[in-house]
């Protein structure tokens, strides 16, 4: 359980789905505390970082956004989106580009 006053998790990767996030981020949450995190590295799997910062930082939920990739594509480039859907212990909120 969150303390009320926890913070939302916004990955952001510079994307127009990300700013998307950041806008509805804004919108469903008003004022409360944001935690905007960027992960560019190789070497570490970006899912992975995120929902450990989220946890680490014991935050509300986590809001990231989705370029909603399909089929084979989606399969071969992975889901950051879906892994932290499927990994996070707290609401991930995801949002569309269209």
């Amino acid at each position: 359980m969150t303390a009320p006053d926890a913070p939302i998790l916004i990955a952001y990767d510079g994307s127009d789905c990300a700013r998307q996030a950041v806008r509805e981020a804004a919108t469903l949450f008003g004022s409360r505390r944001v935690l905007v995190v960027t992960v560019w590295a190789e070497d570490v799997d970006v899912a992975d970082a995120i929902v450990g910062l989220a946890r680490e930082r014991e935050v509300a939920a986590i809001v990231v956004g989705s370029q909603g990739l399909k089929g084979l594509r989606a399969r071969l480039e992975g889901s950051t989106s879906n892994a932290v859907l499927r990994h996070a212990s707290c609401p991930v909120i995801v949002v569309h580009d269209d």
